[in-house]
């Protein structure tokens, strides 16, 4: 169970039907990864930095200064950690989920690294991480001193279901292209 476990915190990545001989090689980030990884640290840290504004200030029960701190710094780090999602998908999306236990902020950078997985891995260890998603999210609601912690676990739900859609969706759409590109190759390739 130890291999099983480490082959999916393991580095991967998405390969081709005719790449299956090199399958640990991970390849360099182009430029096109590199803006969406931006894009997806800002947007993650924009959303998270609202969330904690509006949880926060919260009039029914408003943070305490700590853990307005805790809050930030999780999430500080679950949004740092997406800058590794493509290497390590499985961990950073654990890590994600484990810091947003104590992080509102950090939710959004959960779901991308949730999404990720679902791109990178089978979808095995998507569910598991998603399934932890609502006792994460049950236990922030605690955390905070929120009197109804059952309201969250619908949407919580929701949006990691949703998160897994759209990575298996990446992940098929890239297969297909991959499949696409390989039979022009060969339809070329047997031309000459």
């Amino acid at each position: 169970w130890l291999r099983r476990w480490w082959a999916l915190t393991a580095p991967t990545a998405m390969l081709g039907p005719s790449d299956s001989a090199q399958p640990d090689k991970v390849p360099p980030r182009s430029a096109r990864d590199w803006s969406f990884d931006a894009g997806a640290f800002v947007i993650a840290a924009a959303v998270g930095a609202v969330m904690l504004s509006v949880t926060g200030d919260f009039t029914a029960n408003p943070m305490t200064s700590g853990q307005l701190a805790i809050d930030a710094a999780f999430g500080a780090l679950c949004c740092l950690s997406l800058w590794w999602r493509r290497r390590w998908p499985f961990g950073v999306a654990l890590a994600c989920v484990l810091l947003g236990a104590f992080s509102t902020s950090g939710s959004v950078a959960g779901l991308f690294a949730l999404s990720s997985l679902a791109v990178h891995r089978h979808v095995r260890p998507a569910l598991l991480i998603a399934a932890l998603f609502v006792p994460s999210a049950v236990v922030c609601s605690i955390w905070l001193g929120r009197t109804n912690t059952w309201s969250v676990m619908l949407p919580t739900m929701a949006t990691a279901a949703a998160a897994i859609a759209w990575g298996l969706f990446i992940r098929a759409r890239r297969q297909l292209l991959s499949t696409l590109r390989d039979r022009a190759q060969r339809a070329e390739a047997d031309q000459v």
